[in-house]
């Protein structure tokens, strides 16, 4: 019965299946809940707080199996109960839930897909060594581990070299065997190169000091949770699993060269992509095996997120004779990175270039942070062409003075300017554009015009928060756009062309040109590199 606004009742016509019959009921199933459980909660939400028995006289389930589905329910956040004179009183939670109930399904999927597509190296590995079954010899613990290393020892002479790839817990008692092994192969005089994941990097603090040891890092998807030694023609692995290890071993040439191979290929590979602060502590720690490093744009985030490490690698420095170089801007005065006396500061770059990327140059490597979100991301460029032109452009900023356009006038008599030194055909090459705003946007379309009207070329490497601004760009060909991976963000854009190089700030509508053949081919020389790796 129904209450009137006056008091009365009125004979309900509501038909019990008014609420189902038009409800896509299979959709409710699709995300998860089996028909029982939809039953159950379509009836609790027609009841309200309700008892069991009259819960199984609307949803007409099995009064056995009535407490099993509610319970399921309770524990996918749809179901609720209150005790009311030792009873329990069960009703449905607001519909809303069942978004809140399909967001964490989704969170667990793409955690499970994440957890999945980390395992792919070990299946992987798995598939490969299954033809190689009646060839492996099998150790188990750690005296069976003595064995296999032992052979290690025993096959490797004095200035030969071994590699190892993969990663793993660190469990206390294979750690310590694993650094009693090394001190014996360190003596012998035999060399090693470890390839880990960030997982693995408990060991490679243990070893990184000891003699005849290299120690690199590489994204986690691309190594087994195992550990993989290749030496002569054998290749040893070892698995381990809380304080037990279990290894095999196969001698077979084929293997070993296969392993060996892809050692190499990720060892050697002029790029590589790492994230989290650790990556910027391992460059740190780099930096002192060659004595100087020139930064442009450092203002000292990591120093101040790691200051005990600091404290340790400063002293380090100081011992070693370190030099160390930096171009920064002016609000980085004062700060401790200023203040080393190994160091040198120059306050000439605009705050908005060195807000967010900061530029290393040392040894035969370009690396460069960028502090996005909450883990900084670095891209490690080892090739010594582009070191070198690297450092050709550094010591142009170090020396010399850079002319600027600022305002709507300059920056138009900039564009200008690319437009009439470049010939129909030419090319110009633009980097970092991001969503630089309304401001901005006409004079943006205003090069894009009188570049297209001239027949010259463009090639834009944007970030990915720049489509809309690709879409007005495409408009005006001829020109290729590419966008960079997620994560990697620029805080100004380049434009190269001919022997300049120009930082365009465009929400400060601020120009900085500089003309250096170097500098240029430096520019470009990154600019082809990012290229390659960035998607359409």
């Amino acid at each position: 019965m129904l209450p009137t606004p006056i008091g009365g009742e009125i004979v309900s016509f509501i038909s019990k299946d008014v609420l189902t019959k038009d409800m896509n009921i299979e959709l409710l199933e699709e995300i998860g809940l089996t028909r029982s459980e939809i039953k159950v909660y379509l009836a609790l939400l027609e009841l309200g707080s309700s008892s069991t028995g009259k819960i199984v006289d609307k949803s007409k389930v099995a009064s056995s199996k009535i407490y099993e589905i509610l319970d399921k329910l309770i524990q996918k956040g749809l179901v609720s109960f209150i005790i009311k004179s030792g009873v329990k009183h069960f009703e449905a939670s607001p519909p809303e839930r069942i978004m809140d109930y399909i967001q964490e399904k989704e969170n667990k999927f793409a955690k499970q897909k994440k957890n999945l597509k980390d395992m792919l190296p070990e299946l992987e590995l798995k598939r490969r060594l299954s033809h190689y079954k009646s060839e492996a010899t099998v150790f188990k613990g750690l005296k069976g581990a003595k064995t296999a290393y032992d052979d290690v020892l025993k096959t490797m002479r004095k200035g030969e070299e071994y590699y190892v790839i993969g990663s793993g817990e660190a469990y206390p008692s294979i750690l310590r065997f694993f650094k009693n092994y090394h001190k014996k192969r360190s003596a012998k005089g035999v060399r090693v190169k470890l390839l880990f994941s960030e997982k693995g990097r408990e060991w490679a603090d243990n070893m990184k000091n000891m003699p005849l040891t290299e120690i690199r890092f590489a994204s986690a998807q691309m190594l087994a949770s195992s550990f993989i030694l290749i030496y002569k023609e054998k290749t040893l692995i070892s698995v381990v699993a809380q304080e037990d290890i279990t290894l095999f071993r196969i001698d077979n040439k084929e293997v070993a060269n296969s392993f060996r191979s892809q050692f190499e290929q990720l060892w050697n590979q002029d790029t590589r992509i790492l994230k989290g602060i650790n990556a910027i502590q391992d460059l740190f720690e780099d930096m002192l095996n060659h004595k100087e490093v020139d930064f442009i744009g450092a203002r000292g985030y990591f120093v101040d997120k790691r200051p005990k490490f600091i404290d340790r690698w400063e002293k380090e420095a100081k011992k070693k004779g370190f030099r160390m170089r930096n171009i920064v801007d002016p609000g980085v005065k004062g700060h401790r990175i200023t203040n080393f006396s190994f160091a040198q500061t120059r306050y000439t770059l605009p705050k908005e270039f060195s807000e967010l990327s900061v530029f290393w140059i040392f040894g035969n490597k370009v690396a460069i942070s960028n502090w996005v979100g909450k883990e900084p991301i670095v891209v490690i460029i080892e090739n010594k062409n582009l070191n070198r032109m690297y450092k050709k452009q550094f010591e142009l900023l170090w020396n010399q003075e850079i002319n600027s356009y600022k305002g709507n006038e300059g920056i138009k008599n900039a564009f200008e300017n690319i437009v009439n030194e470049l010939k129909p055909g030419e090319e110009v090459h633009i980097m970092g554009v991001y969503e630089f705003g309304k401001e901005f946007l006409p004079l943006a379309l205003y090069f894009q015009k009188i570049r297209s009207e001239k027949g010259i070329k463009a090639k834009f490497l944007m970030n990915q928060n720049a489509k809309n601004i690709a879409k007005e760009f495409r408009k005006y060909p001829p020109l290729e756009i590419r966008f960079m991976e997620e994560g990697i963000f620029t805080p100004a854009i380049f434009i190269i062309y001919n022997d300049k190089v120009i930082i365009n700030l465009a929400r400060e509508k601020t120009f900085f040109v500089m003309q250096s053949k170097s500098a240029a081919q430096a520019y470009e020389q990154y600019f082809q590199l990012m290229w390659k790796t960035a998607k359409q």
